[in-house]
Formats: C-alpha cells, sequence, structure tokens
C-alpha cells in the first residue's frame, strides 16, 4: 500500500490484494449478480470493490482503519461511510431496506 501513501496496521490483520488478475478471477467465480447484496470486509483500496460494483448495484464495504477508508473514498464512486457507534445498527436498517 505504499503507492497509497498508507501504513500496514499489525492491530487489524491487514493483508492486501494488488494483483487485478487474482481480483478479477474471484468475482468472476462468485455466484453474483445485479441484485446480489455483497459485503465486503475491509476493502483497503478499493480494488475488489470496484470490480464487484461492475457485476452487483449493491456492495456494502466495511472498513475500519481510517486511513484506508479516506484511500477507499477516493477510488470508489457512491461511498457513504458509517463511522460512528451506530455502526451496526444502520447497516441493519440499510440491508432492511434494500
Amino acid at each position: 500500500m505504499e503507492k497509497y501513501d498508507v501504513k500496514f496496521k499489525k492491530k487489524f490483520g491487514q493483508n492486501f490484494l494488488k494483483d487485478i488478475n487474482v481480483v478479477k478471477k474471484i468475482v468472476r467465480t462468485a455466484d453474483i449478480d445485479g441484485k446480489s447484496l455483497v459485503i465486503e470486509v475491509g476493502p483497503g483500496g478499493g480494488i475488489m470493490t470496484r470490480e464487484l460494483s461492475l457485476v452487483s448495484n449493491n456492495v456494502l464495504a466495511y472498513e475500519i482503519d481510517e486511513e484506508l477508508k479516506d484511500e477507499h473514498i477516493k477510488r470508489v464512486e457512491n461511498f457513504f461511510a458509517f463511522n460512528d457507534k451506530n455502526n451496526c445498527k444502520r447497516v441493519y436498517e440499510w440491508l432492511k431496506q434494500h
């Protein structure tokens, strides 16, 4: 993640996908269509999120690392952030509505 000027944080156990071919293969192998709800935990720089959003209109990505969340916002359209103590409640309400 050097190109994003972000440092790995051991406490989050971070690992990052870098190879777009691997990402595309993962997305292609998954059983996802336009109506699928995809929940991505730890989207990092958004490489997987971008590919997922090409096949689903409902990608919910949750990033706990504030530095990475900022990088993700720069790279992914229609990003909305929940970053307060009501995360679980807000995600639950969003899921019920969609």
